[in-house]
C-alpha cells in the first residue's frame, strides 16, 4: 500500500466557491506542490499565469480529464489551517470527498486552539470519509474536552489506524481538562489495533498516567510508546509500569508474545521510586528493542535495578540512560548485562558518571566479544581515564568492527595522551577512523590521593544507598493517591 508523505501545500488565490465542483477543484489544487505543478505546466497553467482564472477558463470537462492526468501528484487537501494527507490513489475523482476516501493519514496544522465539537467538526467529517485512515497527527494544536470527544468518537471505527502521533496538544489547558480529554482519546484507541502512541511534551504529571491504563493494559497490538517529557514522577511511572506489567500478564495468560518493542520515556522525573515497578514489565516485556530513558534523576541503586530487568530483553538494540547518576555500582551492572545484549547497536550513557573504574568495569565487559553489533557508543563526561580507554581500544580492535560513533569527550584524560592515538588506530583497522568525535572539552585528572578515596568511600556510600533505597517513597501525597487507584482500576 502507498504510503503518504507530507508536501508543502501550494498557495493559490481564491477560487469562486458558488458552487461544489469549484470548491472541490480549489482543495484539490491547493493540496499540489511548486514541483509537481512546475512539471504540469503544460497541462495546467504557466508560473506567470493569473490562477484566480482557472475555473472560468475552462470547462468542467476539462479539468476533470486534467485531474486524471495528476493522478500521482497529489498528496494533501488543503483546507484553511486544517490539512488531510492521502496516498496516491489511481483513481482520483473531482469529489472532494471521494479523495478523503482515499485517504492514509490525518494531521491538523499546528495552533489551533480546539474547544468544541464544532471546533473540529470538519476534521471529524473528513476522518469519517476515510475507511482506511491509518496516522493520525494533532501534535502542536491545544484540544480541550469536547473537542477529544468529538474526535475520539469518529476514530473508533477506523480498524485500520495505526499510529496516533499526539504530542504537544494540552498547552494552556486546566489540570483537570487534560484526564477527561486523554480517557476519551485512548477509549478509542482501545478498539483499533494501534501499532504506536507518541503522548510525548504534554506536561500532564501523575495525572495524565491514569486515562492511559485501561489502553495500556488490554492492548494486543501496541508496538511503539512514547511519554517523553510528560513529568509522570514517582507515581506516574509506578502506574504506566503497572499498566504495562498487566498487559504482559495477559499476553502471557493468552500464550501469545509481547508486542511491545519500543518505550520512550525521558525527562520523567522517574528518580529509584518507580525503578522496581518498570524493571519488572521491561522484564515481563521481553521482546523489547529499543529502551530510551535519559534525564529521570535515576540514582545507582534504581539503575541497577532497571538495567537487570533489562537484562530479559535478549534483542535490545538501543539503550539510552544519559544523564541518570551510575556510579561504580550502576556500571558494574551495565558491564554483566551487556552479555545478554548481543544484538546491541546504541548505547547511550552519557552524563552518567560511570567513574574511573566503572568505565574499567564496561569496558572489560565489551572486550568479551559479546556485544559485536555495537555502532554507536557515547560515553561523554563520565570521569573514564586513560586504563579504561586502552581496554576500550583493545575491545574494538578485536571486537568491534561495526563502530561508526564514539563520544569520550569530556572525560579524565588528555587529548594528546597516547592513548588516544591508540584508539584512533583501533578504528583505523575498519575503517572508522573518523568515528571518534572532538575531545575538546576534557576535564583534569584528580590528584591520585584524592581518586584513591574518593574509591574507598564508594562501598560506605553503596551501603547507605541501599539503605535509602528501601525505605524510598512516593514524593506526593497526589501521586501515592494516584497509584493506589490503580490497585482499584480492573485491567
Amino acid at each position: 500500500m502507498p504510503r503518504c508523505h507530507e508536501i508543502s501545500a501550494y498557495s493559490l488565490p481564491m477560487f469562486n466557491e458558488s458552487d461544489s465542483f469549484s470548491n472541490d477543484l480549489f482543495k484539490y489544487f491547493n493540496s499540489i506542490s511548486p514541483n509537481n505543478i512546475n512539471d504540469k505546466q503544460d497541462d495546467i497553467i504557466s508560473e506567470e499565469s493569473d490562477c484566480s482564472s482557472l475555473i472560468t477558463n475552462r470547462h468542467q470537462d476539462e479539468l476533470a480529464s486534467t485531474i486524471s492526468t495528476l493522478e500521482t501528484s497529489a498528496t494533501t487537501v488543503t483546507t484553511d489551517d486544517r490539512r488531510f494527507y492521502i496516498k496516491e490513489h489511481e483513481n482520483p475523482s473531482t469529489s472532494a470527498a471521494a479523495i478523503a476516501a482515499a485517504a492514509e493519514a490525518v494531521t491538523l496544522s499546528n495552533r489551533l486552539k480546539l474547544n468544541s465539537a464544532a471546533d473540529v467538526k470538519e476534521f471529524v467529517e473528513a476522518i469519517e470519509q476515510m475507511p482506511d485512515l491509518e496516522v493520525i497527527k494533532l501534535s502542536g494544536n491545544t484540544i480541550g474536552v469536547e473537542a477529544s470527544q468529538a474526535l475520539g468518537k469518529s476514530l473508533e471505527s477506523k480498524t485500520k489506524l495505526k499510529k496516533a502521533l499526539l504530542s504537544d496538544i494540552f498547552t494552556g489547558r486546566l489540570l483537570a481538562e487534560i484526564p477527561l480529554a486523554l480517557k476519551a482519546l485512548c477509549d478509542a484507541f482501545e478498539k483499533v489495533d494501534l501499532l504506536e502512541l507518541d503522548l510525548s511534551d504534554n506536561a500532564f504529571g501523575p495525572a495524565g498516567a491514569q486515562p492511559l491504563i485501561d489502553f495500556l493494559s488490554n492492548t494486543k497490538t501496541l508496538q511503539t510508546l512514547r511519554l517523553n517529557n510528560n513529568g509522570l514522577g514517582l507515581g506516574g511511572g509506578a502506574m504506566i509500569a503497572q499498566a504495562l506489567q498487566a498487559s504482559a500478564d495477559k499476553a502471557k495468560a493468552e500464550n501469545r508474545p509481547s508486542s511491545l518493542r519500543t518505550i520512550i520515556c525521558g525527562r520523567n522525573r522517574l528518580e529509584d521510586g518507580s525503578s522496581q515497578a518498570l524493571a519488572r514489565a521491561f522484564s515481563s516485556h521481553g521482546t523489547l528493542e529499543e529502551v530510551r530513558m535519559p534525564q529521570n534523576g535515576i540514582r545507582p541503586d534504581g539503575i541497577r535495578t532497571i538495567v537487570q530487568g533489562l537484562r530479559h530483553c535478549k534483542n535490545l538494540r538501543h539503550l539510552d540512560l544519559q544523564d541518570n547518576t551510575f556510579t561504580l555500582k550502576g556500571s558494574k551492572a551495565l558491564a554483566d548485562a551487556l552479555t545478554s545484549w548481543p544484538q546491541l547497536e546504541i548505547l547511550n550513557v552519557s552524563d552518567c558518571l560511570l567513574s574511573k573504574k566503572g568505565g574499567v568495569s564496561v569496558f572489560t565487559a565489551l572486550n568479551r566479544g559479546e556485544n559485536k553489533q555495537l555502532k554507536q557508543l557515547l560515553l561523554q563526561y563520565n570521569e573514564i581515564q586513560a586504563d579504561g580507554v586502552q581496554i576500550l581500544a583493545d575491545a574494538i580492535k578485536s571486537h568491534l568492527n561495526l563502530l561508526e560513533k564514539l563520544d569520550l569527550n569530556g572525560n579524565k584524560f588528555e587529548e594528546d595522551h597516547e592513548v588516544v592515538d591508540i584508539l584512533k588506530e583501533a578504528l583505523s583497522t575498519w575503517g572508522h577512523e573518523d568515528a571518534l568525535d572532538e575531545l575538546d572539552e576534557m576535564e583534569e585528572i584528580d590528584s591520585d590521593d584524592e581518586e584513591e578515596e574518593e574509591e574507598e568511600s564508594e562501598s560506605e556510600q553503596e551501603e547507605e544507598e541501599e539503605k535509602e533505597a528501601e525505605t524510598a517513597k512516593l514524593d506526593t501525597k497526589e501521586e501515592q493517591d494516584l497509584v493506589d487507584k490503580l490497585s482499584k482500576t480492573h485491567i
